[in-house]
């Protein structure tokens, strides 16, 4: 029988994002819990080793920290996301260092350095090993509070309800994990120049030769003729992803399920796509 458990909020995926979310919402006062598919400190955020940046210089600002970002999209970024993005930076900073980040200092004041796109020193680090420091601090911020971890147990299936949501989740042991939650919270992998969200099940999988044609218009795999369904879903979803410079792919998962899965661009991988010089490599 499949154990069941409730809460507030669910967060899937234990990155920098992920832990961020479940922190600031255990701090509110919800119940958090958190669902990973592997070990709990196994993420690509811990990996990453340049900084963090946010405007602390004496001749810097958010407003110059924006207008860098701006202008580093080719002028293709939500200016007003850049704003929020840039404004809050700093108070950001501070809350890293409440859950125990210790950014590297000199001369009384942070270590800043100038990185690719900036006109000012702004880039915050920690030795080499920035994301490991603010993950690790995330982490153990997290597992000390009073919201529940639960490693090795990748979400198979997500369901709205009547008041939130329902999330399978597959134990590492094979035995099944209900979760009722009021919202969840999909932290997206990184792959390449943008970010993958991937959905999967665990019934029969697609036909063999169904993966060619799954985004054609009124395209159906044979199992589900018999439920009904336009065949447009599918067409719908790759229609969306392609009009935001992304892909969709479907495939099998080993072991047996359907895998659905979407990749978006960021912001720099869509400027260096719409910008000539930026394809060619020019400075």
């Amino acid at each position: 029988m499949a154990e069941r458990l409730s809460f507030d909020v669910l967060v899937v995926g234990s990155g920098a994002s992920g832990l961020a979310a479940a922190v600031s919402a255990e701090r509110a006062g919800a119940r958090v819990g958190l669902v990973t598919k592997g070990a709990l400190q196994s993420c690509n955020s811990a990996k990453a080793q340049g900084g963090i940046q946010a405007a602390f210089g004496d001749d810097d600002s958010p407003e110059q920290h924006a207008e860098d970002v701006w202008q580093s999209s080719h002028e293709t970024a939500d200016r007003s996301l850049v704003e929020i993005l840039t404004g809050e930076a700093p108070d950001a900073i501070h809350w890293l260092e409440e859950h125990g980040v210790e950014f590297t200092r000199e001369n009384g004041g942070y270590r800043l350095a100038r990185c690719g796109g900036a006109t000012r020193k702004r880039l915050l680090q920690v030795g080499d090993r920035t994301g490991h420091a603010i993950t690790a601090g995330l982490r153990d911020a997290f597992t000390s509070s009073s919201g529940e971890a639960m490693p090795n147990s990748p979400l198979v299936g997500l369901e709205p309800a009547e008041n939130g949501w329902v999330a399978t989740c597959k134990r590492k042991n094979g035995d099944e994990l209900v979760i009722e939650a009021g919202a969840v919270v999909l932290a997206a992998r990184v792959e390449g120049d943008g970010v993958e969200l991937s959905v999967s099940d665990e019934g029969p999988g697609f036909p063999p030769d169904f993966a060619e044609q799954a985004f054609d218009r009124f395209s159906r795999a044979d199992e589900a003729r018999s439920h009904g369904g336009s065949g447009l879903g599918l067409a719908i979803v790759d229609l969306i992803t392609r009009a935001h410079g992304g892909r969709a792919e479907v495939r099998n998962r080993e072991g047996g399920g359907a895998v659905v899965s979407l990749w978006l661009p960021t912001v720099a991988a869509e400027a260096k796509a719409v910008n000539p010089a930026a394809k060619l490599g020019a400075t």
